[in-house]
């Protein structure tokens, strides 16, 4: 079984925008993905995870800490 592909409007909802943003960044060459069609695109769901933790700036990431 072949890598799990994601339409724009899953890749939409996964990131929490609209499925315009995501071809807007795709056409930017900002969000990797695949035209298979003349009018169909498909993106790698491990591509979609790889850009997203690409593109997390650092002070997103939080260290929880014990005080005592």
């Amino acid at each position: 079984m072949g890598e799990r592909l994601l339409t724009t409007r899953q890749v939409a909802e996964f990131l929490g925008v609209s499925p315009e943003t995501v071809l807007r960044r795709w056409r930017a060459g900002e969000l990797p993905g695949y035209r298979i069609a003349s009018n169909v695109l498909r993106f790698r769901e491990s591509e979609i995870e790889a850009w997203l933790e690409g593109t997390r700036p650092a002070h997103a990431l939080v260290t929880v800490c014990e005080r005592s």
